[in-house]
């Protein structure tokens, strides 16, 4: 097992307070399948109780952490993701949707994927030839 954290999955949220759990759940289901050292990180911008739904979250799970920005910090989903990267402690990063539009089951195949072929980016789109719109 890789000793340091392999993958950071990095999550913007707001507004997201009925999908934190479900996604949580999801995320740890699926990895727990494959012994992976990995964290979930949280860009929340929300006006709404999401944040503290996350720190709950936090109390049952320290592989996850959440970076809360308020008011001017607020700056959209591209800087979440920027914020994300610059923290993230992960070999590997994988951004994925709070709104559970991204099935959070492919995550552990695109990390073998990128892990078997050393890969710098892995891109799952169903847009490409093998692509498609699985509802899972």
């Amino acid at each position: 097992m890789y000793k340091k954290t392999l993958l950071t999955i990095i999550i913007p949220t707001y507004n997201e307070k009925n999908n934190i759990f479900p996604l949580i759940e999801r995320i740890k289901y699926t990895l727990s399948k494959n012994n992976y050292n990995y964290e979930v990180l949280f860009i929340d911008d929300s006006t709404d109780e999401t944040p503290s739904i996350i720190q709950q979250a936090i109390k049952c799970n320290k592989q996850i952490r959440l970076i809360h920005r308020k008011g001017k910090e607020r700056t959209g989903l591209a800087t979440a993701f920027i914020k994300g990267f610059e923290e993230a402690k992960g070999k590997y990063i994988c951004c994925l949707d709070a709104d559970l539009q991204h099935p959070p089951e492919k995550i552990a195949v695109m990390a073998e994927n990128a892990i078997a072929e050393n890969a710098d980016i892995v891109v799952a789109s169903r847009y490409t030839k093998m692509g498609g719109a699985l509802m899972d």
